[in-house]
């Protein structure tokens, strides 16, 4: 009989895209409620997992908003234009309000984190 290997790991996801998805379609269905949440005052994270070369990357949107056009733009530029109009819109409709907003962004290549 086959041993099971005790290194073998057990994930579950939300989604899961193909290399045809849209970067606009991957931030609506994944991330805009998340922000909409946070700036409601709770944690939110995303995680993009999976082998080298599978687009984490160029989904994450780490290249510079100023050279990528914008239906390229990904996961991180989205968020954060969301992040400033939302709380532009907020604060036009409630002008005492102060927002102090805290992010990070790590990176974890070859189980070393980048940040």
């Amino acid at each position: 009989p086959l041993k099971p290997n005790p290194r073998t790991r057990e994930f579950t996801f939300d989604q899961a895209y193909d290399g045809a998805s849209r970067q606009a379609d991957i931030y609506t269905d994944t991330v805009q409620e998340l922000v909409v949440g946070f700036l409601d005052g709770y944690n939110a994270t995303v995680l993009l997992y999976g082998h080298t070369g599978s687009g984490k990357t160029f989904t994450a949107g780490t290249a510079s908003v100023g050279i990528v056009e914008e239906e390229d733009q990904g996961i991180i530029p989205r968020a954060i234009c969301q992040i400033f109009e939302e709380v532009a819109d907020r604060q036009s409709k409630n002008p005492g309000t102060i927002y102090k907003i805290l992010v990070s962004f790590i990176e974890i290549y070859n189980e070393e984190i980048k940040d």
